[in-house]
């Protein structure tokens, strides 16, 4: 088609208008650049535009020499403290636990420490639940922060603590700590161990063994009871309220367990005086009994002072025999002379010597529990 004056005047007309404003946005745009540089003009140098108008600075000693490489940023912040690895909080006491708690030769002691604060019921009845019956004594020391001591776990103990120790006794008088025992025990220990998320440390199993071994053998070697006899001169025997009046005389006080008991200032107990005959001596059937004979026995290892206290019993058997009409007699119903006694006396202080050299005393609380 065509196109006629009138379309081409139009078009002419278009292209001159967009010619026309292109040219008035020139102008507008060079007008404000040159309004702006007026309005920023000074006469002194921008220090952040033109770093080259700032004077020199010398290098302080030791800095690193300028360079044109690219510097990355640096955090100045302090750095987090370096990751560690978690310990278990030490919260041990300088020493192990000690006689009479522990003793060296008649006990095996297993570590047992907690994370956190065990309670002694806790402890208390987890062990009557997975140790009940065991052939040996099985004690439980804990450890008492405030007051930093050892204490034995009882059934009403409030301790709670962090560290525990097992003391496994070796022996007693039914014999040596049994293989079979000991694994039953160490076992029990470690299912305890394990419910209270605790760590423990077991003493070598072979030396257990072997020192329960030579420690039962030991024990066998001075399990000695010395027992002599006071015996009726007469068929008609003793009368029981007059036997009582003259053993009381002695210092012996009548036991509910059927037995006198004569004891030192301190408590201890020296020796025994009980029936030679089947029926025991109680308070009850005291008024009506008649015996022909009764036995004084000193118990070697479970007395301090052996021979100061079988001297004590001797003289309590000639009192009784003096006054009931009796003699003092050996096992074989012998009369025993004065050198007798002597020799049975400088047999018990070697007994108890070889006991102290071995660690254990004759009558300390390590001795009581051994020869039970």
């Amino acid at each position: 088609m065509a196109i006629s004056d009138f379309q081409l005047s139009l078009i002419a007309a278009g292209v001159i208008g967009v010619a026309g404003v292109f040219a008035y946005n020139k102008w507008q745009e060079h007008k404000y650049r040159r309004q702006t540089e007026r309005a920023f003009r000074s006469d002194h140098a921008d220090v952040l535009l033109e770093p080259k108008a700032a004077a020199p600075v010398a290098p302080a000693a030791g800095a690193a020499p300028a360079t044109d490489e690219r510097i990355e940023p640096v955090d100045l912040s302090l750095p987090p403290p370096p990751e560690v690895e978690p310990e278990l909080e030490e919260h041990g006491p300088v020493d192990e636990p000690a006689a009479p708690l522990v003793h060296e030769v008649a006990d095996a002691v297993i570590r047992f420490e907690a994370a956190e604060p065990i309670s002694a019921q806790q402890l208390w009845q987890a062990s009557g639940e997975l140790l009940y019956g065991v052939d040996k004594p099985v004690r439980w020391l804990g450890w008492n922060e405030s007051r930093n001591l050892w204490q034995q776990l009882q059934s009403h103990s409030a301790l709670n603590g962090r560290q525990w120790r097992v003391a496994l006794q070796l022996a007693d008088r039914r014999g040596a700590l049994s293989a079979p025992e000991l694994e039953r025990i160490l076992g029990g220990v470690q299912q305890i161990a394990d419910r209270y998320m605790a760590v423990t440390e077991y003493p070598d199993r072979a030396q257990i063994a072997l020192r329960a071994q030579e420690l039962d053998k030991f024990c066998a070697s001075v399990d000695v009871q010395i027992g002599i006899h006071v015996v009726a001169n007469d068929p008609v025997g003793f009368v029981g309220t007059k036997l009582r009046g003259i053993a009381e005389a002695t210092g012996m006080q009548l036991e509910d367990h059927g037995v006198f008991l004569a004891r030192d200032e301190a408590s201890h107990e020296l020796f025994t005086m009980s029936n030679l005959e089947p029926a025991l001596l109680t308070a009850d059937d005291m008024n009506g009994l008649v015996t022909h004979g009764l036995t004084l026995n000193l118990d070697v290892p479970c007395v301090m002072n052996g021979g100061a206290a079988f001297g004590r019993m001797v003289t309590a058997a000639r009192q009784l025999a003096a006054g009931l009409n009796g003699t003092v007699v050996d096992d074989n119903r012998q009369p025993l002379t004065q050198k007798a006694l002597d020799v049975i006396r400088a047999k018990i202080v070697e007994i108890q010597d070889h006991m102290a050299q071995r660690g254990i005393a004759a009558g300390s609380a390590v001795a009581l529990r051994l020869f039970s």
